[in-house]
Protein backbone atom coordinates (compact mmCIF):
# COMPACT_ATOMS: atom_id res chain seq x y z
CA UNK A 1 0.00 0.00 0.00
CA UNK A 2 1.05 3.15 -1.06
CA UNK A 3 0.82 5.73 2.24
CA UNK A 4 -0.42 9.18 1.80
CA UNK A 5 2.46 11.63 1.18
CA UNK A 6 2.88 14.26 3.54
CA UNK A 7 2.01 17.91 2.82
CA UNK A 8 4.14 19.17 0.27
CA UNK A 9 5.52 16.15 -0.97
CA UNK A 10 5.06 15.67 -4.74
CA UNK A 11 2.99 13.29 -5.82
CA UNK A 12 1.89 11.96 -9.88
CA UNK A 13 -1.86 10.86 -11.06
CA UNK A 14 -2.72 9.74 -14.31
CA UNK A 15 -6.39 10.09 -15.14
CA UNK A 16 -8.41 8.05 -18.14
CA UNK A 17 -10.99 9.39 -19.73
CA UNK A 18 -12.92 6.15 -19.02
CA UNK A 19 -12.62 7.27 -15.05
CA UNK A 20 -13.32 10.78 -15.38
CA UNK A 21 -17.10 10.04 -15.82
CA UNK A 22 -18.05 13.16 -13.52
CA UNK A 23 -21.85 11.51 -13.01
CA UNK A 24 -20.74 8.48 -12.51
CA UNK A 25 -18.68 10.08 -9.63
CA UNK A 26 -21.86 11.25 -8.68
CA UNK A 27 -23.48 7.85 -8.68
CA UNK A 28 -20.53 5.63 -7.24
CA UNK A 29 -20.93 8.14 -4.42
CA UNK A 30 -24.74 6.75 -3.28
CA UNK A 31 -26.48 9.98 -4.61
CA UNK A 32 -29.80 8.50 -6.11
CA UNK A 33 -30.50 11.60 -8.26
CA UNK A 34 -27.06 11.81 -10.23
CA UNK A 35 -28.47 12.12 -13.62
CA UNK A 36 -30.04 16.01 -11.85
CA UNK A 37 -25.90 16.56 -11.61
CA UNK A 38 -24.16 18.86 -14.17
CA UNK A 39 -20.75 18.74 -14.06
CA UNK A 40 -18.96 22.23 -14.56
CA UNK A 41 -15.51 21.66 -15.57
CA UNK A 42 -13.72 20.69 -19.25
CA UNK A 43 -13.88 17.06 -21.25
CA UNK A 44 -11.27 14.57 -20.75
CA UNK A 45 -10.47 12.73 -24.37
CA UNK A 46 -6.90 11.36 -23.30
CA UNK A 47 -4.85 10.14 -20.29
CA UNK A 48 -3.58 13.03 -18.23
CA UNK A 49 -0.63 12.60 -15.92
CA UNK A 50 0.04 15.68 -13.65
CA UNK A 51 2.17 16.02 -10.31
CA UNK A 52 0.63 17.12 -7.67
CA UNK A 53 1.15 17.87 -3.78
CA UNK A 54 -0.98 18.44 -0.45
CA UNK A 55 -1.42 22.05 0.64
CA UNK A 56 -2.47 23.03 3.92
CA UNK A 57 -4.45 26.39 3.68
CA UNK A 58 -5.92 26.89 7.10
CA UNK A 59 -9.44 28.15 7.18
CA UNK A 60 -11.07 29.18 4.25
CA UNK A 61 -13.90 30.64 3.81
CA UNK A 62 -15.13 29.01 0.86
CA UNK A 63 -13.92 27.74 -2.13
CA UNK A 64 -13.10 31.36 -3.52
CA UNK A 65 -11.03 31.96 -0.94
CA UNK A 66 -8.80 28.64 -1.28
CA UNK A 67 -8.84 29.10 -4.78
CA UNK A 68 -7.08 32.47 -4.11
CA UNK A 69 -4.30 31.27 -1.36
CA UNK A 70 -3.74 28.49 -3.64
CA UNK A 71 -2.91 31.10 -6.67
CA UNK A 72 -0.77 32.64 -3.59
CA UNK A 73 1.64 29.50 -3.44
CA UNK A 74 2.07 29.38 -7.19
CA UNK A 75 -0.66 26.53 -7.26
CA UNK A 76 -3.56 25.29 -8.93
CA UNK A 77 -6.61 23.19 -7.23
CA UNK A 78 -7.25 19.56 -8.97
CA UNK A 79 -10.04 18.81 -10.69
CA UNK A 80 -12.10 16.78 -9.01
CA UNK A 81 -12.08 13.99 -11.62
CA UNK A 82 -8.78 13.22 -9.96
CA UNK A 83 -10.03 12.02 -6.55
CA UNK A 84 -10.62 8.97 -8.52
CA UNK A 85 -7.18 8.32 -9.56
CA UNK A 86 -5.95 9.37 -6.31
CA UNK A 87 -8.50 6.92 -4.44
CA UNK A 88 -6.24 4.07 -6.61
CA UNK A 89 -3.11 5.33 -5.56
CA UNK A 90 -3.51 5.76 -2.44
CA UNK A 91 -6.41 3.19 -1.66
CA UNK A 92 -6.44 3.60 2.57
CA UNK A 93 -5.55 6.67 4.33
CA UNK A 94 -2.17 5.60 6.52
CA UNK A 95 -3.57 9.18 8.66
CA UNK A 96 -6.75 11.06 9.49
CA UNK A 97 -7.24 13.54 6.53
CA UNK A 98 -9.76 15.28 4.67
CA UNK A 99 -8.44 15.97 0.99
CA UNK A 100 -10.27 18.45 -1.34
CA UNK A 101 -9.86 18.47 -5.22
CA UNK A 102 -11.49 22.23 -6.02
CA UNK A 103 -10.37 22.69 -9.35
CA UNK A 104 -13.52 21.73 -10.81
CA UNK A 105 -17.36 22.00 -9.72
CA UNK A 106 -20.81 19.96 -9.58
CA UNK A 107 -24.06 21.27 -9.70
CA UNK A 108 -26.09 19.86 -7.29
CA UNK A 109 -29.46 19.22 -8.08
CA UNK A 110 -30.63 22.47 -5.71
CA UNK A 111 -28.32 24.40 -7.50
CA UNK A 112 -25.36 24.21 -5.00
CA UNK A 113 -22.01 24.21 -5.96
CA UNK A 114 -20.31 21.51 -4.81
CA UNK A 115 -16.56 20.17 -5.17
CA UNK A 116 -15.06 16.19 -4.95
CA UNK A 117 -13.90 15.44 -1.59
CA UNK A 118 -12.12 12.10 0.47
CA UNK A 119 -12.28 11.75 4.16
CA UNK A 120 -9.66 9.37 5.28
CA UNK A 121 -11.41 7.44 8.59
CA UNK A 122 -9.33 4.96 10.20
CA UNK A 123 -8.43 2.41 6.93
CA UNK A 124 -10.77 3.39 4.71
CA UNK A 125 -12.05 6.65 2.60
CA UNK A 126 -15.29 8.03 2.85
CA UNK A 127 -15.77 9.98 -0.95
CA UNK A 128 -18.47 13.03 -1.16
CA UNK A 129 -19.08 16.32 -2.67
CA UNK A 130 -19.01 19.20 -0.06
CA UNK A 131 -20.51 22.51 -0.48
CA UNK A 132 -18.50 24.89 -2.25
CA UNK A 133 -19.65 27.89 -0.48
CA UNK A 134 -19.40 26.30 2.98
CA UNK A 135 -16.47 26.92 5.32
CA UNK A 136 -13.61 24.38 4.95
CA UNK A 137 -11.56 23.84 8.20
CA UNK A 138 -7.63 23.65 8.57
CA UNK A 139 -7.40 20.31 8.61
CA UNK A 140 -8.38 19.87 5.02
CA UNK A 141 -5.57 19.52 2.69
CA UNK A 142 -6.17 20.64 -1.08
CA UNK A 143 -4.40 18.32 -3.67
CA UNK A 144 -2.91 21.24 -6.24
CA UNK A 145 -0.07 20.95 -8.77
CA UNK A 146 2.57 24.11 -10.11
CA UNK A 147 0.67 26.38 -12.66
Amino acid sequence: ITPVPSDTVAFELTLTPEEADPIEMVRADGYDNANKWEFQGETITQPVTKTFVHLNLGYCRDLADATVKTKAKGYKLADGRFRVAYRKKFPNPTRSIAVIFGGSEWLGPGVDRRVACLGGHGRSWYSSFYWSESGFYGYCRWVASRE
